[in-house]
């Protein structure tokens, strides 16, 4: 998605850059006016934005955000065609005021297809250095073409640079939206959380009108030229940060930049205004150029942070239109104290403005730092723990209950003690694992003692399994990447808190398990930049289903429409599954009779239970011996406390034979290593857009979440229930011998994603199971 996505906002920007010099030539020129009828004409385009502004936003979150990317681009491009028919001054200030509507909705529509990306940080960022990119080499072509061929050529430029990103297929499906998402009202206007960022983007945007509007004026006072030289180095100062900084811009506290931002945009126009030399000013534009740089990118994430998709159209419309007023009250207030006090007063008033501006987070960066944890409430933890013991691990009297979890999880480890034992369970043991104490063996501890695991975890798990019960397992790091710069072999040894006494009992099924989220705040910082848990939790209330009037039904319906999927794909009878997409070609062979199911298991002795909560998969075990090609991973895995990103495997005869990734590699070749299995396929599993975790748009950085919005694989264990019956056996020979996968590891990796065709080959020859996220059968 992030390439057709980069290319539309290239084509539009590319289309409003080549209006910047167009537009006064054709007014000195063909409709013979004064220089002064020029800033009329921007100041009409400006303020038809601002007013269009939320109508954009309410047309991106109701009709969808191709819809308001495509109207944009239409009106664009057939308002710059029209200026070639157009002979009297008003009808053009009209279609001014029309292309200024086209700018809000192309604006609005790229910008938040960006924030609906599965990696918003990421994709915000480019985005903003391909708009920076379009209006920076806009004007040189348009000047290029101009002086070859004349206006017609620069207005035919500029509808073809406009009509080049309306095709129907520019965006993929899984952006679009037809209304508001469920629960979260209707779409609005604008957005009260996009306030705070607007007014920080507006206090920015004043630097960047100091430069551009008045930088000439102050460089002829100072005899040092026209200032293109400059403004070039200005660009490249801003595009070198975002560049240079992606994975900061994408990961780090937006407030943080924000404050950072006007920083630097603050000084440098104090510096403007306080050392008026040709040094100073060199210093000054490359100061501003980082601080702009740092802001965009900062706002618009702040702006659509922890939002649901149906009201993030209305918070990028909100805070975009800030660049507007922005732009129009710097220009009108730095001309008139300058007329009055000279460019160094407007320069110091620009000083002031940023400084105003980094007011306003401060008070947000103190409720980072001091806000007490989030308390749940009682009530949604009881529901909470309801639904565990009534659908995901159904608990009956007298049954014993193992609860492993972190320290951060004690408020739900509590909540579960009370509804088991409420429920007439024996016992409820809760078992606290401390990731800071496995850093500390990591780094101190003798080498050789890394694989060992303490007996008596064993014996607890050995325990329930020969009398019977239920493991709940809770999931949510308390630090994600906790483990970052410690020795990745070491890392790999020590395999705490995963034992494998507990997978045994899991994966035969031998007791009733499952798998749960609970929000932490340091999680939530590794999702959202800050440590918001509230807003993590309300995300994590609608994926369990907790916000249904009985939650309870609401996922019995949910696991009958997966099973009724599973039941379809078995009848089937696929021989293998290719997965296609950018940096993936791999065909998975499966197992003769290939049984699909999903997450609704059964143990041993024929009770129910759910697997996972939330589980949104269907799943079968593949034949190991053929796998062939190579796999990149579409979302982060956080294994082992090290998050891997940008992961890629390619396997030959069914073995891992490379290992790619951009952090993170050799904590999972150590893994892979562990016996000869784990460097094999065990699972794979497809997801389609209709989960509830990939409708939110989030990575969440924990497999649980992310395994259950997209398409994944596992390297490791093969599932018991994905095996065909007559393949079933407890003799690993056997299993061998079949293609089912034996291993001490399972480890999931998410591989799927609009840009992943996956296609079934079967006796009917192929069929496409999944595209743009959508079943197709």
């Amino acid at each position: 998605m992030i390439g057709r996505l980069l290319g539309c906002a290239a084509g539009a920007f590319l289309s409003i850059g080549l209006l910047v010099p167009a537009v006064p030539r054709y007014l000195t020129g063909p409709l013979g006016q004064q220089a002064g009828m020029v800033g009329v004409s921007l100041a009409v385009t400006a303020a038809a934005g601002v007013l269009a502004r939320p109508m954009a936003g309410r047309v991106a979150d109701r009709a969808g955000r191709r819809t308001a990317l495509c109207a944009g681009a239409l009106l664009l491009s057939g308002t710059s065609l029209a200026l070639l028919a157009v002979g009297q001054l008003p009808l053009f200030f009209v279609l001014r005021g029309v292309a200024g509507l086209g700018e809000a909705l192309a604006y609005v529509g790229l910008a938040t297809l960006a924030s609906d990306h599965r990696r918003p940080g990421a994709a915000i960022n480019h985005f903003s250095v391909v708009v920076n990119a379009g209006l920076l080499t806009g004007p040189v072509i348009a000047e290029t073409l101009y002086a070859a061929s004349g206006f017609a050529a620069a207005a035919v430029a500029l509808g073809s640079a406009g009509l080049g990103f309306t095709l129907p297929k520019t965006m993929s499906p899984d952006t679009e939206r037809t209304g508001p998402d469920p629960g979260t009202g209707r779409a609005r206007l604008y957005h009260a959380s996009a306030l705070r960022p607007g007014f920080g983007y507006l206090a920015s945007v004043w630097g960047y009108t100091a430069i551009s509007a008045f930088l000439p004026l102050h460089l002829a006072a100072l005899g040092s030229g026209s200032g293109g030289l400059h403004f070039l180095v200005y660009g490249g100062v801003l595009v070198a940060v975002r560049l240079a900084g992606h994975r900061l811009l994408a990961t780090a506290a937006p407030t943080r930049l924000a404050v950072a931002s006007l920083l630097l945009t603050g000084t440098g126009s104090i510096l403007l205004a306080a050392w008026p030399s040709p040094v100073g000013t060199w210093c000054a534009i490359a100061l501003i150029g980082a601080g702009q740089g740092l802001g965009l990118p900062a706002f618009l994430r702040m702006a659509v942070h922890g939002l649901p998709a149906g009201e993030r159209g209305s918070a990028v419309a909100t805070t975009t239109a800030f660049f507007d007023v922005g732009f129009l009250s710097a220009a009108l207030s730095l001309g008139v104290l300058a007329d009055r006090f000279g460019l160094a007063g407007g320069f110091a008033l620009v000083g002031a403005v940023s400084a105003a501006g980094v007011l306003l987070f401060l008070p947000m960066r103190h409720n980072e730092q001091k806000e007490p944890p989030l308390t749940i409430p009682p009530a949604d933890l009881s529901g909470y723990a309801d639904v565990v013991f009534d659908v995901a691990v159904p608990l009956l009297a007298d049954d014993r209950v193992l609860i492993n979890a972190e320290i951060e999880h004690a408020p739900l480890a509590r909540a579960l003690a009370e509804a088991a034992y409420a429920r007439g369970a024996r016992y409820a043991d809760i078992w606290y694992f401390d990731p800071h104490a496995k850093r500390s063996r990591l780094r101190h501890a003798n080498t050789a003692s890394l694989a060992e695991v303490p007996s008596w975890l064993d014996a607890r798990n050995d325990e329930l399994g020969r009398n019977g019960g239920i493991i709940v397992n809770v999931r949510g790091a308390s630090a994600p990447d906790l483990l970052a710069g410690l020795d990745p072999i070491r890392v790999g040894l020590d395999r705490m808190p995963s034992l494998t006494s507990r997978q045994r009992l899991q994966l035969n099924n031998l007791v009733r398990w499952t798998i749960v989220p609970y929000p932490t705040p340091e999680w939530a910082r590794a999702v959202f930049g800050e440590p918001d848990q509230a807003t993590l939790w309300r995300h994590l209330r609608r994926i369990l289903r907790l916000d249904e009037p009985d939650p309870r039904e609401a996922w019995r319906q949910r696991i009958a429409e997966l099973l009724d999927r599973a039941r379809r794909l078995t009848e089937m009878r696929l021989d293998a599954v290719r997965f296609e997409g950018p940096g993936t070609d791999l065909t998975i062979g499966l197992l003769p009779d290939a049984h699909w199911t999903a997450a609704r298991l059964e143990d041993v002795n024929g009770r129910p239970f759910q697997a996972n909560l939330p589980t949104e998969e269907v799943f079968t075990t593949p034949d190991y011996r053929r796998v062939t090609g190579t796999v990149r991973a579409t979302r982060p895995l956080s294994l082992d406390g090290t998050l891997i990103r940008d992961l890629e495997l390619t396997f030959a005869d069914g073995v891992v034979t490379d290992v790619r990734a951009s952090t993170g590699a050799d904590v999972v070749r150590a893994h892979q290593a562990t016996d000869a299995g784990a460097a094999r396929l065990g699972e794979l599993a497809l997801v389609d857009r209709s989960s509830r975790v990939g409708e939110s748009g989030i990575t969440y950085l924990e497999t649980l979440l992310d395994e259950n919005a997209t398409c994944h694989l596992a390297w490791g264990a093969g599932l018991p229930p994905g095996v065909p019956a007559h393949l079933r056996t407890d003799d690993p020979a056997r299993l061998d011998a079949a293609g089912v996968n034996t291993s001490r590891v399972h480890v999931d990796f998410m591989v799927g994603g609009p840009d992943v065709t996956v296609t079934g080959l079967g006796p009917g020859g192929k069929v496409v199971l999944l595209r743009d996220d959508t079943w197709e059968f």
